[in-house]
């Protein structure tokens, strides 16, 4: 698999892709008649350009996705994708994580011109900005610059020390799926969230050196894959789905930035595996519930036990349903939509005064915005506690106050993550570990701009600080 896109996969994927969605729409006009789709179709043909087929375009004529392109991705996959699939059932009850009930009709529009408003923001700002700020071109890169470990009497023990610290976070609960609230948002999350980070930072870093700069170094090689095998078992323990897959993306930035090429016959094999970690997640949620008192390692056995004492092909199934469902974020846009008039949190944008201090920890500033809008979200929508929802990134703008709020909200977002990779790029040692984490970031569509925002700017702070302690730059000399 080919990171570049070459003419012919381009003009395949853009004319194919046009044809398909004229075909649906011609399809879904005479099919629904319970309401004018057309408005609908019209919008959503904006977004299908604004979203996949921006992805697509940027991908052939600069060779890379830019950053704000894997934002427009996910917003395809989760949001206009979701809508597509439930155009037509609309005037029954839909599925979705509240269980099965009907939907408000009137809101559909209007949810999409949200959408269309986050997304015309983006494409708008990226490109006047391309014109007014020059992209940088590192002085420093990795044609001309050794990227060098200052110590490494230093710098082992701390990869060690803040991979065991990772591990006794997850063990004792503090992180993870079923980790108390308080944890996550109370006065000392600063501390674990730097540990966190610092271990994304760690793993880049040894991933980097691995691939984009062919290092051969038999310790740091070593280092490497223990550490890579540590955190797909910690990613499994912590029953999150999304820190394994993120693991694999880490590896897989450098390795493909780096030219390399991954052998079809090792992505078809991780397609079972991949649809095996839902149902292997699910089951091991499941025992964590029923048996709060056992042990991670224990109850994680049980899960396997479970998962793989079903019938494979069910799992298969089963797993494809779920990832299906889990981006199927539509419905929970539309809800937000209607629910805005009664959201009474955080509105009109007031606590985007505290950005440029986000990077404190709250026993600094207590009065910083607590991430706990989503259990207040579920709360509203449920009467339930315990649980979160999120109603995309899209519709936490619109609960600011309404469309202006959409526009205001994107444009910081998309002036924020413009300036980082035209200034900083991808070609430095710091460039390329401050982009993975970006990406990792910005894939998800779920996030309330607010908080990206904030966490960014807390890994910039880390990853600069633990770079020049730990790294240090020299010039190449071409012999």
């Amino acid at each position: 698999m080919k990171f570049k896109l070459g003419r012919k996969s381009y003009l395949l994927l853009t004319i194919g892709g046009w044809f398909i969605f004229i075909g649906f729409a011609i399809w879904k006009i005479d099919e629904v008649k319970t309401r004018p789709i057309i408005p609908e179709l019209i919008v959503s043909a904006f977004l299908v350009q604004l979203s996949v087929m921006n992805f697509i375009r940027n991908w052939y004529k600069r060779q890379r996705p830019t950053l704000l392109d894997w934002f427009r991705l996910s917003t395809f996959l989760a949001v206009v994708y979701s809508y597509f699939k439930l155009i037509d059932k609309f005037d029954g009850k839909i599925e979705w994580a509240y269980g099965s009930q009907y939907f408000d009709r009137f809101y559909i529009l209007p949810s999409l011109l949200v959408v269309l408003c986050g997304l015309s923001t983006l494409f708008i700002s990226e490109n006047i900005l391309r014109f007014i700020i020059k992209k940088r071109e590192s002085i420093r890169n990795f044609s001309n610059t050794t990227y060098e470990i200052r110590s490494k009497t230093v710098f082992y023990p701390i990869v060690f020390i803040v991979l065991g610290i990772q591990a006794y976070l997850l063990i004792s609960g503090k992180v993870g799926y079923g980790a108390e609230a308080e944890d996550a948002t109370g006065a000392f999350s600063f501390v674990q969230q730097i540990f966190l980070s610092l271990s994304t930072f760690i793993f880049s870093a040894l991933t980097i050196y691995k691939y984009s700069m062919n290092e051969k170094n038999r310790t740091l090689n070593f280092t490497f894959y223990f550490y890579f095998a540590c955190q797909i078992i910690l990613g499994l323990l912590s029953g999150m789905k999304g820190n394994v897959i993120y693991t694999f993306v880490i590896v897989l930035i450098p390795f493909l930035f780096s030219g390399r090429i991954v052998p079809k016959k090792y992505v078809i094999m991780a397609i079972i595996p991949a649809l095996l970690l839902y149902p292997l997640m699910d089951n091991y949620r499941d025992t964590l519930r029923d048996f709060p008192k056992l042990s991670k390692e224990k109850s994680f056995g049980l899960a396997l036990g479970k998962t793989f004492g079903t019938e494979l092909t069910s799992n298969i199934s089963a797993g494809g349903d779920k990832y299906s469902s889990r981006m199927e974020m539509f419905p929970a846009l539309l809800t937000s939509i209607e629910l805005e008039p009664k959201w009474k949190e955080y509105k009109d944008m007031t606590r985007y005064i505290y950005i440029p201090v986000s990077f404190f920890p709250r026993v600094i500033i207590p009065g910083k915005p607590i991430a706990d809008t989503g259990e207040k979200l579920n709360y509203m929508i449920s009467g339930l506690t315990g649980s979160s929802q999120t109603p995309t990134t899209f519709g936490w703008a619109y609960l600011e106050g309404g469309y202006t709020y959409v526009v205001l909200s994107f444009l910081i977002f998309s002036l924020f993550i413009c300036f980082l990779e035209f200034k900083i790029g991808s070609d430095s040692l710091l460039g390329l570990l401050i982009y993975i984490s970006l990406i990792i970031t910005l894939f998800v569509v779920e996030h309330d701009i607010y908080f990206i925002i904030s966490k960014i700017l807390q890994n910039l702070v880390v990853y600069y600080f633990f770079y020049k302690l730990l790294f240090r730059e020299k010039p190449k000399v071409n012999t």
